[in-house]
């Protein structure tokens, strides 16, 4: 890791907690519909890629 991909990982940290200490909730950071796009389309797209049977089976091993 170079020092430039520590200081955009610090200042992502950063530039989080510091309005959830000013008291913004996490709720200005999550967007429901959001949420259910990106997880959801990257699940299609996996599903999309794959063969169904490694679909299924991906979910064996993360769950296991």
């Amino acid at each position: 890791m170079d020092i430039a991909s520590l200081i955009g990982f610090l200042g992502a940290v950063v530039l989080m907690i510091l309005p959830m200490a000013q008291g913004v909730g996490i709720g200005a950071f999550v967007d429901m519909a959001s949420v259910q796009i990106v997880f959801g389309g990257s699940l299609m797209v996996l599903l999309m890629r794959s063969q169904l049977s490694d679909f299924i089976a991906m979910w064996a091993q993360v769950f296991a």
